[in-house]
């Protein structure tokens, strides 16, 4: 019986920390390509899978910003 119950537990916290794995709610500078879907990080100026550029350089200031901006949020 009590064989029965640790593995019953076991298999609970396995499928607990399976899971808490798979969600990408807790990760950092994470967001998606717009063109791929594939996960890219917030620096990236390139997507890695499909080769989309993420960003642009504003012409003003020089500064990387996101390719979909329309207005460069570091200038005036």
């Amino acid at each position: 019986m009590m064989i029965l119950l640790l593995i019953m537990l076991i298999i609970i916290v396995y499928f607990f920390i399976k899971e808490y794995k798979l969600c990408t709610c807790f990760e950092e500078d994470v967001k998606k390509c717009t063109s791929c879907g594939y996960k890219v990080k917030e620096e990236y100026i390139y997507c890695p899978n499909c080769k989309e550029r993420l960003k642009k350089e504003c012409e003003n200031c020089k500064r990387l910003i996101d390719i979909n901006w329309r207005k460069c949020p570091y200038c005036k």
